[in-house]
């Protein structure tokens, strides 16, 4: 508590790695009801369990000012999020929720479905490294499809898998908002590629999407790139930590030499490329201002062991 009256009289209060109890988070809660002038609060590991959230979720349902919550790491589950979305329903401030690394479920993503769509103040909200699966897939793509207010969304490190990617790819063709995606680590493969295809070549949001370590190898990027050389509006792309050979670089080059392809940064860092694929590459650059990060190819005579 004493860190807590430390920071009382900031805007921005800072309560993260304290082991907060519910019976903190109680205490804490009366007086903050009263206070207007806080913006952002950090209550990231904690230990509040769905108990200590809604005592915090009262403070936001009286009215303030926080603008920002930060509660990951805190063992949240079902009932917090109960409580969450009525607090949503009153709410008219809060517009960035941190929920990552929780024990939120397919059945919590169809509270915060209904309710990030009723509230229409969230524009940022991370939910990775939860427990999402393919059986809330057609969720996730209501969430994209019919939400016209967020902005970024994170769901990365969880495993939505094929399933996962083709109602993302619905909800992308219709979104009208969503500028940062990130699906990192949701096991995606290359079906997922040939369904996202489709999303990624229509939507005229999205600015930044993170794909890295999906399990894709060359055969799915080819079928994404056929996406990437229609869309006019993503700028970076994080495709890092997959399995792509010199005929998936190929077909990302092809993509990337597309007159209609705004792609500014490729991260694809522990991929190679060939001499022929770096001299394209150079051409490529002569005509668009786009950085791509790669492995440099290396020949046998080239390398050197030790000194």
């Amino acid at each position: 508590m004493t860190t807590f009256i430390t920071n009382i009289h900031k805007t921005d209060i800072n309560l993260e790695h304290l082991g907060i109890t519910p019976k903190e988070a109680h205490a804490m809660s009366i007086p903050l009801r009263n206070i207007e002038y806080v913006e952002e609060l950090n209550l990231s590991d904690n230990r509040l369990s769905d108990e200590g959230a809604t005592f915090i979720f009262e403070i936001l349902t009286f009215g303030n000012r926080i603008k920002s919550l930060n509660l990951s790491s805190n063992n949240l589950g079902f009932q917090a999020m109960q409580k969450m979305a009525e607090m949503l329903e009153e709410n008219v401030n809060l517009n960035t929720i941190n929920l990552s690394n929780n024990l939120l479920d397919d059945r919590c993503m169809k509270i915060l479905v209904t309710a990030l769509q009723d509230s229409g103040y969230i524009i940022m909200i991370n939910l990775s490294h939860n427990h999402f699966t393919e059986n809330c897939a057609e969720l996730v793509g209501t969430l994209i499809e019919k939400n016209s207010f967020i902005t970024s969304l994170d769901i990365s490190w969880n495993m939505l898998g094929k399933k996962g990617a083709k109602s993302i790819s619905r909800g992308l063709q219709k979104n009208s908002s969503l500028e940062y995606f990130n699906i990192a680590f949701n096991n995606i493969g290359n079906e997922g590629c040939n369904h996202l295809k489709t999303g990624i070549g229509v939507n005229n949001t999205l600015k930044i999407f993170d794909m890295s370590t999906n399990n894709i190898t060359s055969d799915g990027i080819k079928m994404l790139a056929k996406g990437l050389a229609t869309n006019s509006q993503l700028e970076v792309l994080h495709l890092q930590g997959n399995f792509v050979h010199y005929e998936g670089v190929d077909a990302i080059l092809v993509a990337l030499n597309s007159p209609t392809s705004a792609l500014k940064l490729l991260n694809i860092q522990n991929v190679s490329f060939n001499k022929e694929q770096e001299a394209k590459l150079k051409k490529i650059k002569e005509k668009k201002d786009i950085e791509i990060i790669f492995h440099p190819w290396v020949s046998g005579k080239d390398f050197k062991f030790g000194k």
